[in-house]
């Protein structure tokens, strides 16, 4: 089956989902416009992703490090 996201507007979207979300969910929810934008363009970024980037630089730094000082110990014997 074909997907229908071409098809509609944000703006369509945005009133449909929070028809639907206001209609079985939560009343006061409200969908804009942009954050049916951010989400077609892939959503906001993720703060896990930038936890994982931080932990591969930790663990590279402690990698090159102790390679460092194990040829540092090697030289000295």
């Amino acid at each position: 089956m074909p997907g229908f996201g071409k098809e509609l507007s944000d703006r369509r979207i945005a009133v449909l989902r929070s028809y639907l979300t206001q209609r079985w969910g939560n009343p006061k929810a409200r969908v804009t416009m942009e954050q049916v934008r951010t989400l077609r363009a892939g959503g906001p970024g993720s703060p896990l992703l930038m936890l994982a980037r931080l932990g591969m630089v930790v663990v590279l730094v402690i990698a090159v490090v102790g390679v460092w000082r194990l040829k540092r110990r090697r030289r000295r014997a």
